[in-house]
């Protein structure tokens, strides 16, 4: 009797073990994608803080030779703003916690100016729609902040202020650019 609970208790660890493994990456998120000349590069997925200027990377994945990339994490990620990196351009995720696959397609060159093809997160095509515009000049720094408010999480706000240096240097780099193409 006693051999026949072992046995049986057993069966049972094991089941729930390998369910338990087996619905591990289906919790997570999704990254994948394909950005053209960035064969061969490492790709990041990192989290913007709120308050402090640390980054944290939260995963990361090697760019093959055709651009293709995947990241996938153990567990979902919290609401926040997130980005993905391959060497110094990025793209913008606002994520609320309830994605699961991500898509982004594109070029190296035009990652952070919104050129970028997002599919699986509203709030992140929002965004980056928004920094084509910015980019363009068919907005400005008053019209992103006016636009910074109707984004949810409310935390984008303060991701506007965080990142308005930056913003203002692309831009500045942009204009000035054009007036040398010109």
């Amino acid at each position: 009797m006693l051999k026949r609970f072992f046995q049986f208790s057993l069966v049972m660890f094991s089941v729930f073990l390998i369910l338990d493994c087996a619905g591990t990456s289906s919790k997570g998120i999704t990254i994948k994608g394909k950005i053209s000349d960035a064969s061969d590069l490492r790709v990041f997925l990192d989290k913007l803080p709120m308050v402090s200027r640390k980054i944290e990377v939260i995963s990361q994945s090697e760019v093959n030779g055709s651009g293709k990339f995947n990241i996938t994490t153990d567990a979902p990620l919290d609401p926040g703003i997130y980005r993905i990196r391959i060497g110094s351009r990025n793209v913008n995720l606002i994520l609320d916690g309830t994605e699961k696959n991500i898509e982004i397609n594109g070029s190296l060159a035009d990652m952070d100016q919104g050129k970028t093809i997002i599919k699986g997160s509203a709030e992140s095509i929002k965004v980056n729609e928004l920094t084509g515009k910015l980019f363009n000049k068919e907005i400005g720094l008053a019209d992103l902040k006016r636009n910074c408010q109707c984004i949810q999480p409310v935390d984008f706000t303060v991701f506007c202020a965080w990142q308005c240096d930056p913003i203002k240097r692309r831009y500045r780099h942009a204009q000035r650019h054009r007036q040398q193409t010109a």
